[in-house]
């Protein structure tokens, strides 16, 4: 089980997410803190799962992310195997658990951020976005197929319990 998830209610469903590509991936891959969402109606914070939309992503989605992820840190090498024009099904999954985060506070854009706030900061913070989704962790986790739903949806806790984090490599 994945640490972030260790001390979830027995039996009882998970929150989750989806997210189109590439901004799914970029939250363990590139270090995506901030999703920007127009609407959040939830009151939940903690554990969430982030599941890969099986929409396709738009070219202009890939050229934002690349420009962010440069801004962020990313370097040329880091994104050798992406551009708007190739695209890597194996960076980039679909339909799929691919990440559980922590999600530790929700902004408002008419909130008084603090001005320390990590989220402020954040490449992937977009200021026209309504709500700033700020993951403090982010667990890459081995795929597991399944079907996502607009708005928060629940992974039940039979299927959450078995996804792994993908092992860090050694070397």
């Amino acid at each position: 089980m994945v640490e972030l998830l260790k001390n979830w209610p027995v039996d009882q469903p998970v929150p989750a997410i989806s997210l189109r590509q590439p901004w799914a991936s970029a939250v363990t891959l590139f270090g995506k803190d901030v999703e920007n969402r127009s609407n959040w109606p939830f009151k939940h914070r903690g554990p969430l799962i982030i599941q890969a939309s099986a929409t396709k992503p738009y070219r202009s989605d890939l050229e934002l992310f690349l420009k962010l992820a440069r801004e962020d840190g990313a370097t040329d090498d880091d994104l050798a195997d992406i551009s708007s024009e190739s695209y890597p099904l194996n960076l980039f999954p679909h339909g799929q658990l691919i990440a559980v985060v922590n999600l530790a506070a929700v902004l408002e854009r008419d909130d008084d951020v603090p001005e320390n706030h990590p989220a402020n900061e954040s490449p992937w913070a977009d200021d026209e976005a309504n709500y700033w989704l700020y993951f403090s962790e982010a667990v890459a986790l081995v795929p597991v197929q399944y079907k996502g739903a607009l708005g928060m949806f629940k992974v039940p806790y039979d299927i959450a319990e078995k996804l792994e984090p993908i092992p860090l490599e050694s070397g």
